[in-house]
């Protein structure tokens, strides 16, 4: 199962998915590396041998996500190793996942909203909170914003990526980089709100003070 894991990568994901996707399906596999089940041949694995594993994380605590996405993970791959004639049928058509747990989404009152205000108030990049809470925007698609994505004539933002902390390998450490937005539909053009305007217009301020009090450590991201 390991040999074809990293054959399914080179012939299906590599050059077609993020760096990112990639080290995560790297990182979901994981488990089934520690586990016997990474070394049996493709023809021997049955759903019990997959089930017992996922029986085996969900008592360790891993998330109903964590869970799907090695479920999702090695379905593909059995049904790429199908397709290859080295397999005969699915095990994974046998799993079951354990029942998610299921938690409504809450949102903020304005009241909340207030108070959560005030307590960051002395936070040195409270508009990153503001903008927030203005746009609904993801906290990555705020942080990959550049002025190049800002119309203020037009009153638009275009979020086309988001800023993100991580690592593509095991050999790197982790660091920020920009990649694409989480989904095409994240591609997307919101209103400016007045409200945003305000804040962003006193954050390009301050970035024009700082850069001219650092000019020499000042450093433009492309």
């Amino acid at each position: 199962l390991e040999s074809w894991f990293e054959s399914y990568l080179k012939l299906y994901k590599e050059g077609r998915v993020k760096i990112t996707t990639l080290y995560r399906n790297r990182q979901t596999f994981s488990s089934c590396k520690k586990d016997s089940l990474g070394r049996m041949k493709l023809q021997e694995i049955r759903a019990f041998h997959i089930q017992e594993l996922i029986n085996e994380l969900h008592d360790k605590g891993y998330t109903y996500g964590t869970l799907k996405l090695l479920k999702n993970l090695l379905s593909e791959m059995f049904k790429m190793a199908i397709g290859n004639g080295l397999m005969l049928r699915n095990p994974c058509d046998a799993v079951i996942l354990p029942l998610p747990e299921t938690c409504e989404q809450e949102v903020l009152s304005e009241k909340e909203i207030e108070m959560f205000l005030e307590a960051a108030a002395e936070y040195r990049h409270l508009e990153i909170f503001c903008v927030d809470l203005s746009t609904g925007m993801r906290i990555g698609e705020v942080l990959g914003l550049k002025w190049s994505d800002i119309d203020f004539e037009r009153k638009t933002i275009t979020i086309q990526r988001t800023l993100h902390y991580g690592r593509t390998s095991d050999e790197e450490s982790c660091h920020f980089f920009f990649t694409t937005p989480k989904t095409k539909k994240s591609e997307r053009v919101i209103p400016l709100f007045p409200e945003t305007e305000e804040v962003l217009k006193k954050v390009k301020e301050k970035q024009l003070l700082e850069r001219g009090l650092h000019s020499k450590e000042w450093k433009e991201k492309a």
